[in-house]
């Protein structure tokens, strides 16, 4: 039994034929969207024709995926039929069931009647809309926020006619407006309430607390309205819980230019925290970091406190925003948009404004150890572990990549990064192969990664050669060789004496146009001395006559003072007249 993940297989969305599997971001995206629009595809038919798919033969049974009743006005219903639809969350098929048993004058149970209160003003008196997750992920549209709330609807009507009312039934409709954007009747009902002396519950008082920014624009009035609802919390005895305690500091930390923030800010955290014992998410440290390092050059030193205090526990999620899980703008609406929140990388920040390294590797063990609170699509883990099947780098990021191997001197892992840079197609990107060939040309010449890297070059030159010409085959803008990309290969092979081939460097060097750059004279200096030290004096009388033809006078007259000092035979002397009149 295999129980551990194998990092050498592709993604599990992308399991398919291997030879198949997507390995560029744009490939997986297609990829991705096409298994979507296949899942849209089924799930319309399954709702478009259920009486299809009545027979279902498959075992274990999935109830998500059986054949859904339709139920009609015209069809009699029993009590357990209400039930049923409201323990499946099948909103349509409750309504329906309800107003024909009230039609028929059966009487419901209070508990039941509640029960359809929470879950039409939770899905606003409608089935839940599928989520197209890949779609939005891709989109990264943020959907505007509308007053969506079906005013007059069924829900308000059943709130109507539950009789007696009780905090449940105020709890119900207060949090299924503010979920739905209805933002003053919410509040409208949350005074009746009050003045109706109910209790309502804490998820009430939760859920009024984040939509207090959509009510007011002054900071002022805003932290007006949260400190009543929190002291009528108290007078109504209610113990707040973490979402009071994340919800105030979210609240908290949207105020601008407000001199009480960060006093307001500590007296809410130690209220509540101590006082009634709430055990902080990794939310909670998130809004407290935007709010005391609002600025760069803050100097607070409560990123010192909090990491102190968590050490290096393993959270659990228990805040929406916790991780990089997908949630709505505001924690009581979940659908519209999806925004990740980034405790981790808030506090990695942070502690590069400070310019404290050792702070930074205790955020990076603590985001080691809680590595799944990262989502799939934030990587900080190994790179050999989620490249290629996991995660493709973007052309910047591997850029970065190769920047901060140069830095290191991480030659010894060139190799595996010049394979993935082919098989993600950017080889050809000047940015990254003058990088790549940058950092092999840094070695020493009896290194033993040299052989290694004139292999490395040789492909790479064929690659892009070959690349270069399709472009240009296509019609599109010729793309060409810089002799600054051309220059680094020669001097690699120079380091292992590769004559023939640099020699076809060389040539490729005299037929594209320098108008911006030229030949270094280095490289070709060096390519000119291996062919005089290995007796192969017809590489250097033709690399100088290609310098000759390109105006490389600095590189002629070095290699003319070395020739006379070395004995050549007459046909040598008789071709480097070519190069030197006169020479003897």
């Amino acid at each position: 039994m295999i129980e551990q993940e194998d990092h050498t297989a592709p993604h599990y969305r992308f399991v398919d034929d291997p030879y198949l599997t997507p390995v560029t971001n744009i490939d997986k995206r297609s990829y991705a969207l096409a298994k979507e629009s296949g899942r849209i595809a089924a799930r319309y038919f399954v709702e478009t024709y259920p009486d299809l798919f009545f027979r279902d033969y498959s075992e274990p049974k999935i109830e998500a995926f059986t054949y859904k009743e339709i139920y009609e006005e015209s069809m009699d219903f029993e009590i357990d039929d209400l039930r049923k639809s409201i323990s499946r969350c099948d909103v349509r098929n409750s309504i329906i069931c309800y107003q024909k048993l009230s039609q028929v004058n059966i009487e419901i149970d209070h508990c039941i009647l509640l029960d359809l209160l929470d879950l039409v003003c939770f899905y606003n008196c409608e089935d839940e809309q599928l989520i197209n997750e890949e779609e939005n992920f891709f989109q990264k549209q943020k959907i505007p926020i509308k007053n969506i709330w079906k005013d007059n609807g069924f829900a308000e009507n059943l709130f109507e006619t539950i009789r007696p009312k009780s905090d449940r039934t105020y709890s119900a409709i207060i949090m299924g407006m503010a979920k739905h954007h209805q933002n003053e009747r919410a509040f409208a009902y949350y005074r009746q309430a009050i003045d109706s002396n109910m209790r309502l519950n804490t998820l009430a008082f939760n859920a009024l607390i984040d939509i207090v920014q959509d009510m007011h624009i002054e900071s002022e009035k805003r932290w007006e309205t949260i400190e009543n609802l929190l002291k009528t919390m108290a007078l109504k005895r209610l113990k707040p819980d973490l979402g009071t305690l994340n919800s105030t500091l979210r609240q908290l930390s949207r105020f601008k230019f407000w001199n009480r923030m960060m006093e307001t800010t500590s007296k809410v955290f130690n209220e509540l925290a101590f006082k009634f014992g709430i055990e902080p998410s990794l939310a909670t440290y998130l809004y407290l970091l935007r709010i005391f390092y609002r600025s760069k050059n803050s100097q607070s030193s409560l990123i010192y406190d909090i990491m102190h205090k968590i050490g290096q526990r393993r959270f659990e999620p228990k805040d929406g925003n916790d991780g990089m899980i997908a949630y709505m703008k505001y924690l009581i609406t979940y659908y519209q948009s999806f925004v990740s929140v980034y405790f981790f990388l808030t506090a990695m920040d942070t502690a590069s404004n400070l310019n404290d390294l050792q702070l930074a590797y205790e955020i990076n063990d603590l985001a080691e150890i809680n590595r799944k609170m990262m989502g799939n699509f934030s990587i900080e883990s190994v790179y050999r572990k989620y490249v290629p099947n996991y995660f493709t780098p973007s052309l910047e990021l591997m850029d970065n990549i190769l920047k901060n191997i140069r830095l290191y001197k991480g030659h010894k892992y060139l190799p595996d990064l010049y394979e993935d840079v082919c098989l993600f197609h950017i080889l050809h990107r000047s940015e990254i192969h003058n990088e790549l060939l940058a950092i092999m040309n840094d070695v020493a010449d009896n290194d033993p990664l040299v052989p290694k890297f004139c292999q490395i070059v040789k492909e790479l030159y064929e690659q892009v050669n070959y690349r270069f010409d399709k472009i240009s085959e296509s019609g599109f803008d010729e793309v060409q060789w810089t002799t600054k990309s051309l220059s680094l290969c020669l001097s690699i092979l120079n380091k292992n004496q590769e004559m023939e081939f640099g020699w076809r460097i060389i040539k490729k060097m005299c037929i594209i146009p320098n108008l911006l750059d030229e030949p270094d004279s280095k490289a070709l200096i060096e390519y000119c001395l291996n062919g005089i030290k290995s007796k192969n004096h017809h590489y250097t009388i033709n690399c100088l006559n290609c310098c000759k033809k390109i105006g490389k006078s600095d590189v002629i007259d070095s290699i003319k003072k070395e020739l006379q000092t070395t004995t050549l035979n007459a046909n040598i002397r008789y071709q480097s007249d070519s190069v030197f009149p006169n020479f003897k």
